[in-house]
């Protein structure tokens, strides 16, 4: 689905001074956005920023989001939207996606749910997944970085998606899911995570002082800024820009611009901002270059 980023009414120059960083970066990113030209993750990983108030080894617990930040799920789930679209309707499956998204409503993640809400059975659901299911791909070095998360520390996992859909994703990902000691998702919280519920559940039964507590997320309204006002140290981590969801009217044209210009002040400031899974595990190690 295009990129409402594309579609920005403010000008390269204007974007260049809330990111401040160079014209030409911002002309690149647009370019991207509108396919004019191929990605360069060089202008992205320019935007690298690193922060050693606490070294990478004192992290006790790893956060981890899932889409967006592990595996891009957004053909998939474009895919199944579709599915479900035929079955009910498209101007009646979009309404109610725009009603549960005003609303705040954790099912919005839920396909099993907004499947029910037309006669689509739960097992259906799961067969529109198997029949897409070359559409979920991992993003480049993510499994060596969770892997690594697993070994050095304890990994968990705080996702909007509900239980059963994710329990699906993690087999057509191939991923074990031993690898997280725990597991929160929005089925058991009844909540976003923008609520906080998801942290404040995993920092209650852990009980590790938020300071040795790391998320990695793609999303900075949704998860690192929620985690930061809790005290976690969050890594933003921005393979692209986000996709609007199906049948979204998505965010708002520099919402991307902005939330990276706002994440660099004050106290709400993650301890990275990277494009790069490699950046992350190098960080991690202790050797930033990667």
């Amino acid at each position: 689905m295009k990129n409402d980023l594309a579609e920005s009414t403010l000008t390269a120059r204007e974007l260049a001074g809330r990111l401040k960083i160079p014209v030409h970066q911002v002309d690149h990113l647009l370019g991207e956005m509108k396919g004019d030209v191929e990605p360069d993750r060089a202008v992205l990983q320019g935007m690298d920023e690193t922060r050693y108030a606490l070294r990478p080894h004192k992290y006790e617990m790893v956060i981890f989001d899932w889409s967006n930040t592990l595996v891009d799920e957004s053909a998939l789930d474009e895919a199944i939207c579709e599915d479900i679209a035929q079955v009910a309707g498209r101007a009646r499956f979009r309404e109610l996606l725009y009603r549960l998204e005003a609303a705040r409503d954790y099912r919005w993640y839920d396909y099993i749910y907004l499947g029910a809400q037309f006669g689509i059975d739960e097992p259906r659901i799961l067969e529109f997944h198997d029949e897409h299911k070359e559409k979920l791909r991992w993003l480049e070095d993510a499994q060596a970085v969770l892997r690594y998360c697993a070994r050095a520390s304890t990994c968990v996992m705080a996702t909007n998606c509900a239980h059963k859909i994710l329990e699906k994703r993690f087999e057509l990902a191939g991923i074990d899911g031993q690898l997280f000691q725990r597991v929160v998702t929005s089925t058991e919280t009844r909540d976003i995570r923008s609520k906080r519920r998801h942290f404040e559940l995993l920092l209650r039964e852990f009980s590790f002082n938020p300071e040795h507590v790391l998320l990695i997320s793609d999303s900075y309204d949704c998860d690192l800024l929620p985690a930061l006002m809790l005290g976690i140290g969050s890594l933003w981590l921005i393979p692209g820009f986000e996709r609007s969801f199906w049948g979204s009217p998505g965010l708002p044209a520099d919402n991307n611009f902005y939330a990276l210009n706002l994440s660099r002040k004050g106290k709400r400031k993650p301890c990275m901002i990277t494009s790069s899974h490699r950046h992350v595990l190098g960080w991690l190690r202790g050797t930033p270059s990667g």
